[in-house]
């Protein structure tokens, strides 16, 4: 009994002190950046409970915790970290910031690699610099931050103001877009319109890297990467923001007097006769004596509006467990239009849930469904065509009389009616859901590092279209009989509808073998994979005449005539087989080798001609790891050489071109059958292009050699890349071989060849002097291209030809001025019929005494520029932090021979004022003229802008909050910011945004957007 007494009591003891072994401690902690700044916001979570906090504003945190459990402290942009505890009460954690360090992780196709290991070229960007831009448009916000990118954007108008993008410039003849894929599924559409803030980074493949993508990736590739859940408590984030934009510039017009002088120097230059209007009638422009019957009108001014409105708010929600991570997210934007009163406006609608599982310890599942509503409304006449009419429409007209009844235009509404929506709307609805299930399933029990992904996506947009157009009650003062006469009848026609609706689905499946292993010094990761997409899209549509009324927009509501409606459908089709792989090793983590392999098969080809390959060869040497640099230059951090050579195709063609294709005759060119009394005509099908059973992809070679390294602890970055490309099989119609004159329509054949090469060149430094952070970053890409080989005739003019020449090109004709003096004129032998004094003068190039076709010279430069650059720069200072970006171009021209559509020509205030007349001989334009005037109105190096420009792109200013008030709010963050988008320019063009492309001047400006915003995190 003594025995059991003392038994027991040893049990109670021991388990006291198990017990005491497991009491609950309090660490007090503080995570702090590698130079020593606290984090805040930063999610602390324990392993083994799932118990979780976050960091103050000044980094520190609280937590109860047993000694046996796992802290795993993560924060954005920074590496995540686990620390075991062991009874610990005080603790000092440092997280390493991902862009400071070799370990940085970076998307390529179909995985992700090391930055330190990376043979590749590639480019990434992270959430914070995509957000840096307050475009509602994505593309916008990557011009000028990548090497290799060209981006220019060509218009503003809501909905429809994105950039056009290029890598590495223009590679061919035909379709020079790069391949998108979003959450590793290609060709997935709506890149424009994403949320930015469920953007975790964008990648850019130029090199090898790409050619994983094989027959799609000869423009280079975009990978977008959206953003998933971590383990920690839910945190719940807010964006929002509210923008003012106004046009980055519009052109002056000359008012209702200074018309009135032009026309009629028009009218004596043009040998009009009699001129138009009277010393009387200009008078009444002048002192406004008549506003009713002589008004001045600034068109822009009437049309558009200082300001205009934009919005834009984000809430999303994350967190998880070990077991499931969940990133929620949705989103609205608003854009108004410039107009005042506009009828032109775009709302969009943004859902996103990503879920990840981990259903056992090999086994993860993962769900994505995404959402977007886009509503476009717009009136009738489309951007261009209201912009047309402001340059074509009389300053002597107002949009309305002083009693409030509207003023007819020259042919029907004027621009203001038409912006306003006075004739009818213009509707398009596009709905779009985005589905993805994934899977990953590790397989140890067959080998260490093996595992098996998949995923299955299935992509629907639906879409609707809808135009009417009414007529209105539109007037025409009489200054005679004082009357005003309602010219509806004479201007308009009848009621008019057209409707469209169609529906389209991608559907991708991939399935991936993944293996991963390090023995010892040697590092091999390697995947084989299968994958199939395939497209379909079908649409139908009908359109009305002569409706019942202009109050029913409804196809129903007309008169049956057979004459006066239409309908049809639209149907098209993709698909696409593909077997593919990539093997990556590394010795010593100093040699780095990599070897792609792509097996495409494309729907686009005959069979036996479907199937195509397309491999890829990178290497690298890390020289920075070798012995002779590290202890001989101390200052390297890093130090990297890599080449590669790569085989890639472009199979974006038009479809079954090697088919004989046939087109449902209409009723012009139906067969006429029967003889005696009853001969008609009979329905049928007329052939189309001969077909071409030989049709393939083109074909790019592409070489990249590059340096890249970092200096004094990360505090310096560069690299320099050479590349050069052989791009064949373009296609091209043999236009020299079979001449247009035996009417054959001819197919297009893989016969061309373009070659292009560049560099790209970065330089970056980031530092700190006590609390001030700061950081410089620079990029620059220049680029030429060469048309080897197109089937131009022999008989082309040397300085006309295009073989052998940059790729994009102006034919115009050369210049030498103005002729200033009737002996000039007369001394002159090439010249145009009909030359006058103060008209352009044109260069004889070919010496024969004739102007014409043959004196039109190229000017090997398009409106894509050939070298382009970025300077991205900030810092902070506690908690005050500010952003700019500048943005730059070279070597783009672009023609602007500022003429309208219908024969009238209202100069702007710069052509007017610097016109040539009598008393200004010396000036730098030509005598009043109009469209119809062939001499000066041609495509000349006259009317040629260089496109230059140096921009700043993006400035931003933020203050981020702190304190203990906040804290017990709940409140993680909260930061207020300003910020400006395309604040102004450094160009020659002055009158015009230079990155336009309209050729009359007459085009929907960019936009220059002033923005406040709040970013909240609790």
């Amino acid at each position: 009994m003594k025995f059991l007494k003392v038994w027991l009591s040893c049990c109670l003891v021991l388990l006291g002190l198990a017990g005491t072994a497991q009491q609950n401690k309090t660490l007090n902690a503080i995570v702090l950046t590698d130079n020593g700044s606290p984090i805040a916001g930063a999610s602390i979570l324990l392993k083994k409970t799932g118990k979780g906090t976050s960091t103050n504003q000044d980094g520190k945190f609280t937590i109860s915790y047993s000694t046996s459990d796992t802290l795993i402290i993560s924060s954005l942009n920074y590496t995540s970290k686990q620390v075991h505890l062991h009874g610990q009460t005080n603790l000092q954690i440092t997280l390493q910031e991902k862009s400071q360090q070799v370990d940085e992780v970076v998307v390529v196709g179909y995985g992700t690699q090391r930055k330190a290991t990376l043979t590749g070229s590639v480019t990434q960007i992270n959430a914070n610099e995509i957000n840096e831009s307050k475009s509602p448009n994505i593309a916008n916000s990557l011009a000028g931050r990548m090497p290799g990118l060209v981006v220019n954007n060509r218009s503003g108008e809501p909905g429809a103001d994105g950039s056009s993008i290029l890598i590495r410039g223009s590679g061919t003849t035909g379709n020079n877009a790069p391949l998108i894929v979003i959450d590793g599924v290609a060709n997935r559409g709506g890149f424009e319109r994403l949320n930015p803030t469920d953007i975790e980074s964008i990648t850019v493949l130029k090199d090898a890297s790409a050619a994983i993508y094989g027959a799609q990736a000869a423009n280079g590739v975009i990978l977008v990467t959206t953003k998933r859940g971590g383990t920690g408590k839910p945190t719940i984030n807010y964006a929002g923001s509210f923008g003012l934009s106004e046009p980055t510039r519009v052109p002056k017009l000359v008012n209702s007097y200074d018309y009135a002088l032009f026309r009629n120097e028009k009218d004596i230059r043009q040998g009009q006769g009699n001129v138009t209007y009277t010393p009387e009638q200009i008078q009444k422009f002048k002192d406004q004596s008549d506003p009713i019957s002589y008004p001045n009108t600034d068109w822009y001014s009437e049309v558009l509006k200082p300001l205009t409105p934009q919005t834009q708010h984000s809430l999303s929600i994350s967190g998880g467990s070990e077991k499931i991570k969940y990133f929620v997210s949705g989103a609205y934007l608003y854009q108004d239009a410039f107009y005042k009163k506009s009828a032109t406006n775009y709302n969009q609608y943004n859902l996103r849930s990503n879920i990840d599982a981990k259903i056992t310890d090999n086994f993860k599942l993962g769900l994505d469904i995404v959402g977007r509503k886009e509503d476009r409304n717009n009136p009738p006449t489309g951007a261009d065509g209201i912009f047309l009419s402001i340059l074509g429409s009389y300053p002597g007209l107002a949009p309305f009389y002083p009693n409030g009844l509207p003023v007819a235009g020259i042919e029907g509404p004027n621009p203001l009616q038409m912006a306003q929506g006075y004739n009818g709307y213009l509707r398009k609805r596009n709905n779009s859901i985005q589905t993805t299930i994934n899977g990953e399933l590790k397989l140890p029990y067959i080998t260490k590092g093996l595992s098996l992904l998949g995923f299955a996506a299935f992509d629907f947009t639906f879409y609707n279209e809808k135009s009417f157009t009414k007529p209105f009650d539109l007037y025409r003062y009489n200054s005679t009989t004082d009357t005003y006469n309602n010219v509806r009848t004479l201007l308009l026609g009848d009621p008019s509808i057209s409707q469209s609706y169609g529906d389209s689905n991608l559907k991708t499946f991939h399935l991936r073998l993944n293996y991963n292993r390090q023995f010892g010094q040697h590092d091999v990761s390697a995947f084989v994979a299968a994958e199939q997409s395939d497209y379909y899209n079908e649409g139908i549509f009908a359109n009305r005449q002569g409706l019942v009324s202009s109050q029913i927009d409804q196809l129903f509501a007309f008169f049956y005539d057979v004459t006066r409606q239409g309908n049809g459908s639209t149907a098209d089709q993709n698909a696409r087989r593909n077997y593919f792989g990539r093997l990556n090793y590394a010795y010593a983590n100093k040699y780095l080798a990599e070897f792609v392999f792509r097996r495409d098969g494309s729907f686009n080809f005959p069979p036996g001609r479907q199937y195509g390959n397309f491999p890829g060869l990178s290497l690298g040497w890390r020289l920075g790891e070798e012995k002779f640099i590290k202890d001989n230059f101390s200052f390297v951090t890093e130090l990297k050489l890599r080449a590669s050579i790569s085989r890639l195709g472009n199979d974006r063609i038009n479809q079954y071109q090697f088919l004989t294709r046939y087109t449902v005759a209409q009723d012009y060119n139906r067969y006429y059958l029967g003889d005696g009394e009853n001969p008609g005509y009979a329905p049928g099908l007329m052939p189309g292009v001969a077909p071409n059973p030989n049709i393939t992809w083109e074909v790019e070679e592409m070489k990249n050699v590059a340096l890249e390294g970092s200096f004094f602890n990360n505090k310096l970055d560069f690299s320099a890349e050479y590349f050069w490309a052989k791009r064949d099989h373009l296609l091209a119609k043999r236009n020299v071989s079979v001449p247009h004159t035996t009417g054959l329509q001819l197919p297009d054949e893989n016969i061309g060849r373009v070659d292009r090469k560049g560099i790209e060149l970065t330089l970056g430094t980031k530092g700190s002097i006590q609390d001030f952070k700061y950081f410089v970053n620079a990029n620059m890409t220049r680029t030429w291209s060469k048309i080897v080989f197109i089937d131009e005739s022999p008989n082309v003019l040397e300085w006309q030809k295009q073989q052998g020449y940059q790729l994009g090109s102006w034919l115009v004709y050369r210049t030498d001025g103005l002729f200033r003096t009737q002996e000039e004129l007369d001394n002159t032998t090439a010249k145009l019929p009909g030359s006058q004094v103060g008209d352009i003068r044109y260069l004889d190039i070919n010496n024969d005494g004739v102007i014409n076709a043959n004196d039109q010279e190229r000017i090997y430069e398009s409106p894509t520029p050939l070298l382009v650059y970025g300077l991205r720069m900030g810092g902070s200072y506690k908690n005050l932090s500010f952003s700019m970006l500048w943005q730059g171009q070279a070597k783009a021209k672009q023609i602007i021979l500022p003429q309208a559509n219908n024969g009238e020509f209202i100069p702007p205030q710069w052509l007017y004022e610097d016109r040539w007349t009598p008393e200004n001989p010396n000036a730098k334009y030509p005598g009043a003229f109009d469209r119809t005037y062939n001499i000066n109105n041609r495509a000349s190096d006259f009317w040629l802008q260089d496109m230059s420009f140096f921009k700043l792109k993006t400035v931003e200013v933020g203050y981020t909050f702190s304190g203990e008030k906040l804290e017990k709010s709940g409140i993680k963050n909260l930061r207020l910011y300003l910020n400006g988008f395309n604040m102004f320019s450094f160009d020659k063009v002055k009158h015009y945004d230079p990155e336009t492309v309209s050729y009359t001047g007459a085009y929907y400006p960019q936009t220059r957007i002033y923005t406040v915003g709040v970013n909240l995190s609790f």
